[in-house]
């Protein structure tokens, strides 16, 4: 059954500095093989300790485009911080917080089996422009080392609500 209408996380209750709270995510060799048989990756620098090494790698490490399952944008916990939720409904769920452009602009350390990543996703940004509202989400992911291992930003198209006239 779909939340309250008026417990679900909205334009309102969205503020630049807001923080989700820390995601952990334990890298594993199986994890990496299983995100490149899916992703059909075919480099066996990703899927071969040996091949990686060969290579002039330190090992197995997980391919770039996998940050966004060990550091994933986290906008229930940001709603969950409000004491909000997010819709239930696929269709509406679709329209809040759908990205739109993504950038990364730092990978950092490379993730390896093995490693323990925490990642923070908070608000950047938030803004109107056209009609249109936006809201800028940055994640940061360290490892156990305190190494940084990503840093993005995606900004989202986000619904406003009937009377919504913006921050």
């Amino acid at each position: 059954m779909e939340a309250a209408l008026d417990k679900l996380y909205r334009w309102e209750d969205t503020q630049v500095g807001d923080t989700a709270p820390a995601y952990y995510y334990e890298m594993t060799a199986e994890k990496i093989v299983a995100y490149c048989r899916a992703a059909r990756y075919e480099n066996v620098a990703y899927t071969s300790q040996a091949a990686a090494k060969e290579a002039g790698l330190p090992g197995m490490i997980a391919p770039p485009a996998m940050v966004f399952t060990y550091a994933p944008i986290c906008l229930s916990g940001l709603a969950s911080t409000k004491g909000r939720s997010l819709p239930e409904d696929p269709a509406l769920l679709a329209q809040t917080g759908h990205p739109v452009k993504t950038s990364i602009g730092f990978q950092g350390a490379m993730v390896l089996p093995g490693d323990f990543v925490r990642s923070v996703t908070s608000i950047q940004d938030k803004y109107q422009q056209e009609g249109r509202a936006m809201i800028v989400l940055r994640v940061e992911a360290h490892n156990q080392r305190k190494e940084r291992v990503a840093e993005y930003t995606c900004a989202c198209l986000w619904p406003l609500g009937p009377d919504s006239q913006g921050s």
